[in-house]
């Protein structure tokens, strides 16, 4: 089970990192009728792509640094979403993302497990104000803010840092819906970025690294409810116990 597990990690990553360099080294050598872009932008754009990946190796080795190395990167991304004309997932990157991650670095502990909180279901009261968050936040930055910002995709952009921010929020909690949630702002990136890419074919690297992205969500999501399950289904064999 170990090592399907590894399997599961690494094999879609490594695929992920090979797509990401022959895409790269594509576009610098024969780039797209009119489409040309300058290569150390191309290199710049890259980076975080690759980086993000590294992040995750650490993750999975449960080191601190993936914290800061992923901060860091948050500030690469913020860049080139700026650049490419989605400033509310460079808003996210800047003003979520990275605190988050420079928070975690300097409060990582050893023991993941002290402290941590069950994973849980919401209520019906719970899911109703999610969704009304979710879209009055929407609303605001599609209708209002948006109007002061260049954008090339405002629909997509807005529904994922809406998404985005509401996952932050119920991950913080523990809540099994913010998987599920991040699921679907993962496809509406993917989404985004395939069309960005149409646009401009140097972007292909973000549609595979959302593509990536997605995998990893849905295990997690899976991951999270099974986990869930065993986890009432051990206090129920608790409870069954101590009242014999």
């Amino acid at each position: 089970m170990k090592n399907k597990n590894l399997y599961l990690r690494y094999i879609p990553m490594s695929f992920a990192a090979a797509l990401i360099l022959f895409f790269a080294a594509k576009n610098a050598l024969y780039p797209a009728e009119g489409q040309q872009t300058e290569l150390w932008y191309l290199i710049f754009k890259t980076i975080p792509t690759l980086v993000t990946l590294a992040v995750q190796i650490l993750l999975i080795a449960a080191n601190r640094y993936s914290f800061l190395l992923g901060g860091l990167n948050s500030i690469l991304y913020g860049v080139v979403y700026f650049i490419e004309g989605v400033p509310f997932s460079a808003a996210f990157a800047f003003l979520v993302s990275l605190p988050i991650q420079i928070y975690s670095f300097f409060h990582w502990k050893n023991n993941t497990k002290s402290g941590q909180v069950s994973l849980r279901w919401m209520s019906t009261k719970g899911r109703i104000i999610t969704v009304a968050a979710t879209v009055g936040m929407w609303a605001i930055c599609y209708f209002w803010l948006s109007r002061y910002m260049v954008m090339k995709i405002p629909m997509c952009d807005t529904i994922t840092f809406a998404l985005g921010v509401i996952v932050t929020v119920l991950s913080a909690r523990r809540y099994i819906e913010s998987q599920y949630l991040s699921f679907i702002s993962s496809c509406v990136s993917l989404v985004m970025w395939i069309v960005l890419t149409l646009q401009n074919p140097s972007n292909i690297n973000y549609a595979i690294i959302g593509a990536y992205n997605l995998y990893c969500i849905g295990q997690t999501a899976v991951n999270w409810t099974l986990l869930y399950v065993k986890d009432k289904k051990a206090k129920a064999a608790e409870e069954k116990i101590t009242t014999q």
